[in-house]
């Protein structure tokens, strides 16, 4: 391979398998410890991932079938993430790399649950302690009727909250099917989720015109931000009000 930029790499020189002809094997290593819903991280308690951060894609392959394996996940340990299954319980399959990348990953023993809210399949997943479990269920609950009520829609098959109470800082991030979001409490999840439920709406698929096409390799500017996150904001806050959390 030979490095072009920091972070473009151009395949050289291939060795041909009969096992798997034409396919190219990279191996590559890279930090993973940076805690919280933005970044990546593998300790000893559990494995979060943001795809974005850590694998490679070919630009003009972007828009193909893309199938992702985990290999040698400790025994005990589940994976979460907001995927279709794949072959095996270990492989998931994404559209296109957009949608593998716009899809966290938790990884560990960690504890969850499933339950239905109208219409809507809620999957939640927690790593961390000193949480409260009735809490968190009212909560999520309350924030999902009140805001598919308001849209008048469900848009996801199955969504995904993934918790992590009490490691790394505070903060949420949006994704199509899922969110994770980093507390040192419920209380304060609750509104953070309330804010990154409502962007399954707006960003997710009421996007500003700036943010497309999405450019992996350099910031993505936009003016719309007011509107992104200040409307997102607004509505969260909406939510927790009418919906009697506060």
């Amino acid at each position: 391979m030979v490095k072009l930029d920091k972070q473009t790499w151009r395949v050289t020189r291939v060795v041909a398998s009969p096992k798997a002809p034409g396919a190219v094997t990279i191996e590559y290593g890279i930090y993973w410890d940076d805690p919280g819903p933005f970044g990546t991280q593998l300790d000893s308690n559990h494995a979060f991932l943001n795809f974005a951060m850590v694998l490679l894609y070919v630009p003009e392959r972007r828009g193909e079938d893309v199938r992702v394996r985990f290999a040698d996940v400790p025994e005990g340990w589940n994976i979460a993430v907001a995927l279709k299954n794949g072959d095996t319980s270990a492989t998931f399959r994404a559209g296109n790399y957009d949608l593998l990348a716009d899809a966290p990953v938790e990884i560990g023993k960690f504890e969850y649950a499933r339950f239905t809210v109208g219409k809507a399949r809620i999957r939640v997943v927690v790593h961390g302690t000193e949480w409260d479990r009735g809490a968190l269920r009212t909560a999520v609950e309350k924030i999902v009727a009140y805001e598919t009520g308001l849209m008048r829609e469900v848009p996801f098959e199955e969504f995904t909250f993934i918790y992590h109470f009490g490691v790394g800082g505070g903060g949420g991030m949006e994704h199509s099917n899922s969110t994770a979001i980093s507390s040192s409490a419920n209380a304060s999840a609750a509104g953070v989720s309330a804010h990154e439920f409502f962007h399954l709406w707006n960003v997710k698929r009421i996007r500003p015109r700036t943010l497309e096409p999405v450019d992996y390799t350099r910031e993505n500017w936009t003016r719309a931000l007011w509107f992104a996150e200040g409307v997102t904001s607004t509505y969260g806050s909406y939510t927790m009000l009418r919906s009697g959390l506060w």
